[in-house]
């Protein structure tokens, strides 16, 4: 005898023979087509347009590339920029100069956002990259190299340089018209100024060496850190109105050390064996903290109602620290001055706290509030006293 159970067994069994062709037909297995892509493609994923050629014209935004070295044709310039919002990726190729006058790069016209990267230009004998009227422009990461005319780099107000290096370039290599930022560069042998800035600037971590001119020249309202200057042909670092030199090097340069105009700092710098003199500030300037010394004429040259505070001031050509005849009164308090030709020819000042030592003349100048003068620290019973 059958059991319930089985009879149940088979009639489930038998319903699923029955439904079995309409649960597997299904339709045609036949695809409809050749497979579609399923990835991007790499202009997809970063559109960008090649350079293949000289001479050549960017009239749309975007990104284009160097696909090889490229030489320029003479008389024309390389690449021309009439647009805004470009990116020129060198590749790292080259562009050669062709002759005739022509620029590397060209923005004839006022552009934003423009920046170039990642390559060398060279032997342009218009220039390099050439913006004049650029804002917010960018160059990284290029070799500038024997360029003439406008020099390597020249850009507008808003712009950055960083991480370049430029040399026998017969204009200044590095030069922003406005306002900007110049970092991690390194010039060296240009037959002209260096680096030159104009105001609202800043420069830092730069090097500049056997410039046929200044190493740094700046405009008003400028801020120079961490720097080193030096062999240049003529002064190593000059400032604007209200500017900051700080932490730099200027050593051996045929003119000054740094020469800063009116209302600026210079602080914790070193500045040793340039053949004119070492520091030479304006009026209502500070120099605090620095190393002065071994320069072939004066130490430190200073204007009016400045403040002179903790630097060595040692074996300089001629005065440790002067100042004019006719200077209204600086407060020089804390200083060593030692082993100078003259300690310091000071006029109208007041003069505290400092060591000065190994002089031919210790002080010279009048008209001055001068601490009194102690053999020793320790016989002394004025805090006011210079030793």
């Amino acid at each position: 005898m059958i059991s319930p159970k089985r009879l149940l067994l088979d009639a489930a069994a038998c319903c699923l023979l029955a439904n079995l062709p309409s649960a597997l037909a299904q339709g045609s297995l036949t695809p409809p087509g050749p497979p579609a892509p399923t990835m991007k493609s790499l202009d997809q994923l970063q559109p960008r347009t090649p350079i293949s050629a000289l001479p050549f014209t960017i009239t749309n935004r975007g990104s284009y590339f160097l696909a090889a070295n490229l030489t320029g044709v003479s008389g024309q310039n390389g690449i021309t920029i009439n647009t805004n919002d470009v990116f020129l990726d060198l590749n790292g190729f080259a562009l050669v100069g062709g002759g005739g006058g022509s620029i590397a790069i060209y923005a004839p016209n006022l552009v934003t956002n423009l920046s170039v990267a990642g390559g060398t230009i060279r032997n342009w004998d218009g220039g390099g990259v050439i913006a004049f009227g650029s804002f917010s422009a960018r160059v990284e990461t290029v070799l500038l190299t024997q360029n003439g005319g406008a020099g390597g780099v020249r850009l507008g107000n808003g712009s950055f340089v960083s991480h370049c290096s430029a040399t026998g370039n017969s204009a200044p290599p590095i030069w922003l018209l406005g306002s900007g930022i110049v970092s991690d560069c390194v010039v060296h042998e240009n037959p002209a100024t260096g680096i030159v800035i104009g105001s609202g600037c800043t420069v830092k971590d730069c090097v500049a060496f056997f410039n046929n001119g200044l190493g740094v020249s700046s405009g008003d309202g400028c801020s120079l850190l961490h720097c080193t200057v030096y062999q240049n042909s003529t002064n190593g670092i000059a400032v604007g109105y209200a500017s900051t030199v700080l932490e730099c090097v200027s050593y051996g340069n045929t003119g000054l050390g740094i020469v800063a105009a009116d209302g600026g700092i210079v602080k914790n710098c070193v500045v040793r064996g340039n053949q004119a003199g070492g520091i030479s500030i304006g009026s209502e300037a500070t120099v605090s903290g620095c190393d002065i010394s071994r320069n072939s004429n004066n130490g430190l040259s200073i204007g009016s109602t400045c403040r002179i505070v903790d630097n060595a001031i040692i074996l300089n050509g001629s005065s440790g620290i002067l100042n004019a005849t006719n200077a209204i009164r600086s407060r020089i308090d804390g200083n060593m001055v030692n082993a100078n030709t003259t300690g310091m020819t000071v006029y109208n000042s007041l003069i505290i706290r400092n060591s000065v030592g190994g002089n031919s003349t210790s002080f010279a100048g009048t008209g001055n509030d001068i601490g009194p003068t102690s053999s020793g620290a320790a016989t002394s019973t004025s805090p006011w006293a210079n030793f």
